[in-house]
């Protein structure tokens, strides 16, 4: 709000001489002669000492009643105008520095406490935090840093840490107030708190409260869309998505993210389309490729799956996963019956090869080339792919079945 400007004096004009209306005596008035002309002295004069005092009057009486606005040198105590300039940071008083400390101290250990965080010194970061508190307990910035050195620590993270961390958000909340920018800030931690819990209905509220308070923020939206897809709502999760990008139109995740809330409600072409436009913001990222390549599998789309796949491999070769999802996508083609049937087999068979010379292959990538090779006819090959299948599984139902149908 901006200061008022200074009240200029109000200037009046002379009170106005209003002609008397004459007495009505019950005896008639006795004729005088002027007390003027019987001491000799001018008419004219009297009426001008009358007109000064007059002037004079009106002009202390102006001073009285409209006394000039205090200015900027004035020592009257009059009511600042700017004590509601600034509702959401304005301290009320110098015990309560507000939200965000001005105790150096404080501000000192809140300090040390955001680097000891970025070094992943998140216990340390909490003795900090926790010091910042005791000298200045009516900070709300220590309370949510604290939160947050508590919470975010990726896996390591327990239950009790996550409540230890809503507990500090709550009185976090409590002491910012009025301050909106602090509020918001702790509701989005506490938002973010809540999803790591699980909690995804009060991790939408305080998102829905943010959102409010910040309606042209995309982040917030996608946030919000993401716990909508955690609860399966991916109705809800695309119109978020797509308020998203419409404020941030170049952010390739928000695309991303909407293409399998649409692959998930089945609407197949605004997921194939979602992906595309991912794609042409982030084309090196192979996954994107990969993800298409499922929905077109989806639309029995094999050759185009087909292709996506091998953009895939060709830009993440050591990425097994690819390979397998390729390889499945040759079977189901070949299990059309197509001319190509026997070429899509072994294409399907070469991926296994490649992926069971990697380490990390296991007892399943075993079992699928020897049911590939059933298929081709191999009943050797594929009958020592489910022997060695078993030797790392025993349990594993399709190596067991193919020696039973193939008498190994």
């Amino acid at each position: 709000m901006k200061e008022a400007p200074a009240q200029e004096p109000v200037r009046r004009p002379p009170p106005r001489q209003v002609q008397q209306p004459p007495q009505v005596n019950a005896t008639p008035p006795i004729k005088e002669e002027p007390e003027a002309k019987r001491r000799g002295i001018p008419v004219f004069g009297i009426v001008a000492i009358a007109a000064v005092v007059l002037i004079i009057g009106g002009v202390f009486l102006s001073a009285v009643l409209f006394p000039p606005a205090t200015g900027p040198n004035n020592n009257t105590n009059i009511t600042d105008n700017n004590d509601n300039k600034n509702k959401y940071t304005k301290p009320k008083d110098d015990k309560q520095p507000g939200p965000g400390t001005t105790n150096p101290a404080a501000r000192a250990q809140i300090e040390r406490g955001d680097k000891l965080r970025n070094d992943g010194k998140h216990d340390d970061a909490v003795q900090a935090f926790s010091e910042a508190i005791r000298l200045d307990p009516k900070s709300a910035e220590a309370y949510r840093k604290r939160a947050e050195a508590w919470a975010f620590r990726a896996a390591t993270t327990t239950e009790e840490q996550y409540e230890i961390s809503i507990r500090d958000l709550n009185r976090a909340l409590e002491l910012a107030g009025n301050n909106l920018v602090e509020r918001l800030d702790t509701l989005k931690v506490r938002a973010q708190v809540y999803g790591f819990q699980g909690k995804q209905d009060k991790q939408i509220d305080d998102l829905t409260e943010v959102i409010r308070a910040e309606p042209s923020s995309a982040e917030n939206c996608d946030a919000r869309g993401d716990a909508y897809a955690t609860l399966g709502r991916h109705d809800l999760a695309v119109t978020d998505y797509t308020r998203a990008i419409r404020l941030n139109p170049k952010q390739w995740t928000y695309y991303s993210s909407r293409a399998l809330s649409n692959k998930l409600i089945k609407d197949y072409i605004a997921s194939v389309a979602d992906y595309s436009d991912a794609i042409a913001l982030h084309p090196n990222f192979a996954s994107l490729y990969a993800w298409r390549g499922e929905v077109h599998v989806l639309r029995n789309d094999f050759d185009k799956a087909l292709s996506d796949y091998g953009e895939a491999i060709r830009r993440e070769t050591k990425n097994m996963n690819f390979y397998r999802d390729r390889a499945k996508v040759y079977v189901q083609r070949a299990d059309r019956a197509g001319a190509n049937r026997r070429d899509d087999l072994s294409r399907a068979r070469a991926d296994y090869d490649v992926i069971l010379r990697d380490s990390g292959a296991g007892a399943g990538d075993y079992a699928q080339r020897g049911l590939i090779l059933e298929k081709l006819g191999l009943r050797m090959e594929a009958i020592s792919d489910f022997r060695a299948a078993l030797a790392r599984d025993s349990s594993n139902g399709d190596a067991q079945a193919g020696l039973r149908r193939l008498g190994g």
